[in-house]
């Protein structure tokens, strides 16, 4: 038996072909530049001066050399809980001592500085990382 109660067949959906498909405005998020020092603060600063004849930079490149400069002298007024010339350039000196020597081309400040960023980086992730543990537990 023939069954005459068919139902039309309905029409396809309509694909879009995928070049024709505009993806949907998405917002990119800029990064901020990184905070630089002042001109003003380290131009006046005593100890920029000393640490920077310390590591050899040149008056020529003191500009170039203010935000890296500031991230070491900072770091080392922490190490040293004072912030005295006579306390910032041992501790230095000692950090300097365990790290590579300058690749040619390369200043003193910088092999510092990348060191100072490193560390800093894996003290954030290290925080990251002990923040999954439960307290007490094994």
């Amino acid at each position: 038996m023939v069954d005459t109660n068919t139902q039309p067949i309905s029409p396809q959906p309509s694909v879009t072909p995928p070049e024709k498909i505009v993806p949907p405005a998405v917002e990119e998020k800029k990064e901020e530049p990184a905070v630089e020092i002042p001109e003003e603060n380290w131009r006046v600063s005593p100890l920029f001066y000393e640490v920077a004849s310390y590591l050899g930079v040149d008056e020529k490149n003191y500009e170039k050399a203010a935000p890296k400069m500031s991230l070491i002298v900072d770091w080392a007024i922490t190490e040293a809980n004072s912030n005295k010339m006579h306390d910032l350039l041992p501790v230095i000196s000692k950090l300097e001592q365990t790290l590579t020597k300058p690749a040619w081309g390369e200043t003193r400040y910088d092999v510092l500085y990348r060191y100072l960023r490193l560390e800093i980086k894996r003290d954030a992730f290290d925080k990251a990382l002990s923040a999954f543990k439960v307290k007490g537990g094994k």
